[in-house]
């Protein structure tokens, strides 16, 4: 009698984590307590949605901080990675994750909303509630960079960014409807265009305005 075997298939780790304000000596280390432990060792410079935890150093507005919040992952101090590694085994998150009773070094303007942010949208992504669910969102932005990471926070909150046919100095044409427009100095005129048919306009510093204080 014969078998046929079974194709093999990878279990993905449950721990897969992504750093951000380490330094390269701290993030070789850390890949090795991780993979000790055996988790993923996420080595970006960007956001990545395949991630399931953030271990930060300090709350800043940076594109991985912001996006992590959007998708309600774990945002975690490093004390979670160290304190795991003298377990031997992964810890429960809560008691890690970031708030405004964490030690922290940073500006006390920012600090409150920076702070409570993870656990308040994880929640909120819990509940099925995106912050940027239903926004069909137009961006007249020329820095193709800035560009790409107000998209990606846009989609990592549930919304959709249009794709625009033809964008110029006296008008814009898009496909489909826009619920709103962030854009930069120089195309105010044309959001001024666009305010005109009920698109909500505003410069792209909203979008984390949204994440840290609109969004409670």
């Amino acid at each position: 009698m014969s078998f046929i075997q079974a194709p093999l298939t990878s279990v993905m780790p449950s721990h897969r984590l992504l750093l951000t304000g380490f330094g390269p000596g701290e993030r070789s280390e850390a890949n090795k307590q991780i993979r000790a432990l055996g988790g993923k060792f996420i080595n970006a410079n960007e956001y990545r949605a395949d991630c399931t935890h953030i271990v930060c150093k300090n709350p800043s507005r940076s594109e991985k901080f912001l996006s992590g919040c959007l998708e309600g992952k774990w945002i975690l101090t490093p004390a979670y990675l160290r304190d795991s590694v003298q377990n031997g085994a992964w810890l429960p998150e809560e008691a890690y994750e970031w708030s405004d009773s964490t030690p922290h070094v940073g500006s006390p303007l920012l600090l409150p909303n920076l702070l409570n942010a993870p656990k308040r949208c994880r929640m909120r992504v819990k509940n099925r509630l995106k912050l940027f669910r239903d926004w069909r969102v137009l961006f007249l932005v020329d820095d193709a960079v800035r560009k790409k990471v107000y998209s990606k926070l846009i989609e990592c909150g549930g919304g959709q960014v249009v794709k625009t046919v033809a964008i110029t100095r006296q008008g814009v044409r898009f496909t489909g409807l826009v619920t709103h427009a962030f854009y930069d100095a120089t195309y105010e005129h044309l959001a001024s265009e666009l305010k005109k048919s009920g698109v909500a306009c505003y410069e792209p510093v909203f979008i984390g305005e949204c994440i840290l204080k609109v969004w409670n």
